[in-house]
């Protein structure tokens, strides 16, 4: 499906990539320069915490690994601990972008895929690479993608790559529950012949997870938890919240119903819903932290990659499913107002951490500020 040559798209999907990193770079030359507002880019507010240790604000394990790399990396390498975090965020980034770009080619189809790609090139919440939520993102994401490949064809090796980013995922941010709990659980009606390897799957990842809690997790629970967050106000972030204005595409009868697949990328979109309604019910009840745009935390940004990829799961679908003009200009409307949004929202997030827009884009365009 969807196989054969198509030089002049691969190469729109590579300029994404390429894309993503000169932006990354342009950022990295506002942050050593001082242009970038250090307070809106917080690239690291805590303290390292011992090394594969649970911690405050109940973190798991890899989260003190993540800080702790960042820490003893300063010495050899020169870097301050926090500019060494915004590059592996640079690093996440340029590798979700061409791994949203080539799934969503390889499972929708070459348009599609390029799409996907320059959607998350210019995604908003990848502009500030807090601590380990970029790295935090990319395992979230490769654990649901491992999941969707497992229901769609099964096999050993499946069940392995779901479990190991499973776990990691779990490891380092305990929000991938909320994504990945409902994920196999929609996955098992939406491809109930593979019921067993995902049921697998699924019991690997909680019996190692529960096996690994005892006794830090308890401990930090004892200790209070989270404590209480300011701001007790339901917020997607820097997510573009119009990315979810095509998952009420799966509700058509004729889009959500056509084959296996789409039902499939269904349930990721109802995944994706129902870690929202848990984000929200947490920030509501200052458990999480609640503060509006710009000030929002990072939480959304776990699940950015697959909204995009959601999104133009929902659109393609809709597409290939219409039966008259009428309904494929209105689909044509909704891939406009996500891509036309998608670009004011970080062309809008750009001007709260760049001290100066003018300065932003001669750095971006002019070749000697580079260096």
């Amino acid at each position: 499906m969807n196989r054969g040559p198509h030089p002049g798209l691969a190469a729109a999907l590579g300029a994404a990539g390429i894309a993503t990193a000169w932006l990354s770079f342009v950022q990295w030359t506002g942050l050593t320069s001082g242009l970038i507002d250090r307070g809106m880019v917080e690239l690291l507010a805590h303290e390292t915490p011992p090394f594969l240790s649970w911690s405050g604000g109940v973190h798991p394990p890899l989260y003190s690994v993540v800080l702790w790399l960042a820490e003893h990396g300063a010495g050899p390498t020169g870097i301050a601990p926090e500019l060494l975090l915004f590059l592996h965020g640079a690093v996440v980034n340029v590798l979700l972008v061409l791994t949203i770009g080539l799934v969503a080619w390889r499972w929708l189809g070459p348009v599609p895929g390029v799409a996907a790609a320059w959607l998350m090139a210019f995604g908003t919440e990848s502009l500030r690479c807090f601590e380990h939520y970029p790295v935090s993102a990319a395992a979230t994401t490769f654990a649901a993608l491992a999941a969707l490949a497992l229901a769609r064809h099964g096999g050993r090796r499946r069940i392995a790559v779901a479990f190991v980013f499973g776990f990691a995922a779990l490891w380092l941010h305990l929000s991938a529950w909320f994504l990945l709990g409902p994920l196999l659980v929609l996955l098992w009606s939406g491809a109930p012949q593979r019921r067993r390897e995902l049921y697998l799957a699924a019991l690997a990842v909680l019996v190692a997870w529960m096996a690994t809690t005892w006794p830090g997790l308890y401990r930090q629970l004892a200790e209070g938890g989270p404590g209480g967050s300011e701001a007790g106000t339901a917020t997607v972030g820097w997510l573009n919240p119009v990315l979810y204005l095509p998952l009420l595409l799966w509700l058509v009868p004729r889009v959500g119903r056509s084959s296996v697949d789409v039902r499939l990328h269904g349930a990721l979109a109802l995944s994706l819903v129902v870690y929202t309604i848990f984000t929200f019910t947490l920030q509501l009840a200052q458990i999480a932290d609640g503060q509006p745009y710009p000030s929002s935390l990072y939480y959304f940004e776990l699940v950015e990659p697959l909204m995009m990829l959601a999104a133009v799961a929902a659109i393609t679908s809709a597409w290939r499913s219409a039966s008259s003009r009428n309904q494929r200009a209105a689909v044509v409307v909704i891939g406009l107002l996500v891509a036309g949004s998608q670009l004011w929202r970080w062309a809008d997030g750009m001007t709260w951490i760049w001290r100066s827009q003018t300065t932003v884009w001669m750095r971006a365009l002019q070749p000697w500020n580079w260096l």
